[in-house]
């Protein structure tokens, strides 16, 4: 059973969401073709996820903005495509000719993009799962991963646009799941939440500030977090190349990740860990000490 995208028309290419097949977990060993999808390959969990697929002898479409940063990694499997996730007409075509190779393509993993610091850019993801369902003929067993991030669960300081797009998915991931529930519940979906990895994402370059108010009191609250953000720039301890191994691992039921449940998240690295638990925590005492005075908000009797 394979995932397979056979129409021309393409969700918007910058939501953070990757399919897989579905025999990869659940039928190990069975016979097919494996062809994922992956964008911004060049860098960051893009190319630890594309090296750790080509290292396990899967075959991909890699892209990147810059074809020739990824040039090396063609070959009988690999086919390195340009991509520009932000112009759709280029995104229908290099769908278009992946298709055409290779005849089917069985997952997408989309790892683009850059930090905008001020202006929010969230892409909804609720409506990019809608337009999977309603645009590719799906098989209704393949399980959909998002990434998430640990920013999806405790803020970090002057990065409230970043943090916000990371609550909302988060947000949108609970009620895709509901909403699967009704109308496939057969398909599995999980949301993986990296915490901080040793990527270049805080390299310098990688920040984009638009400051609509030069002069404003909050140019302090970013100087302190762009300074920040360079003292944590490649001190990270998350290993990138085994988060993508431990992806991987959970995707194909291997390695570690086997025998265990399947997880409704996916938290990656220590840090995601720690926010995850004090979040918790910090919910349940609220309940606990607050519990009484919301429950006598209510009608007598409750519904009806």
């Amino acid at each position: 059973m394979c995932y397979r995208i056979r129409h021309t028309t393409v969700p918007h290419p910058q939501h953070a969401l990757f399919a897989w097949p579905q025999h990869s977990r659940n039928h190990v060993g069975s016979a097919g073709p494996t062809w994922p999808f992956v964008t911004g390959c060049s860098s960051g969990f893009g190319k630890s996820l594309t090296a750790a697929l080509i290292a396990r002898g899967e075959r991909a479409v890699v892209t990147a903005r810059n074809v020739e940063s990824i040039a090396k990694l063609r070959s009988d499997t690999v086919l390195p495509l340009q991509l520009d996730i932000t112009d759709p007409d280029t995104v229908r075509a290099v769908v278009q000719e992946a298709i055409k190779t290779f005849g089917t393509i069985d997952a997408l993993v989309n790892k683009s993009g850059y930090l905008q610091a001020i202006e929010v850019r969230l892409a909804l993801t609720s409506h990019c799962t809608k337009d999977y369902l309603d645009n590719f003929s799906v098989n209704l067993v393949v399980p959909l991963y998002f990434m998430g991030s640990r920013s999806g669960w405790e803020g970090d300081f002057g990065a409230a646009p970043y943090n916000a797009t990371k609550y909302a998915l988060e947000g949108i991931f609970d009620i895709f799941q509901l909403e699967l529930a009704k109308i496939a519940p057969a398909i599995r979906s999980m949301i993986v939440q990296p915490g901080q990895f040793r990527t270049n994402i805080l390299n310098p370059g990688r920040f984009v500030f638009s400051r609509t108010h030069p002069g404003s009191v909050y140019d302090g609250v970013l100087k302190l977090a762009l300074d920040e953000l360079e003292k944590m720039s490649g001190q990270q301890p998350g290993n990138p190349d085994r988060a993508a191994e431990r992806i991987i691992d959970e995707v194909k039921g291997e390695g570690i990740t086997k025998g265990k449940p399947y997880p409704k998240r996916l938290p990656l690295g220590e840090d995601t860990i720690r926010a995850m638990r004090v979040n918790c925590k910090d919910i349940s005492n609220i309940c606990d000490e607050w519990g009484d005075v919301s429950r006598s908000t209510t009608f007598l009797g409750g519904w009806g």
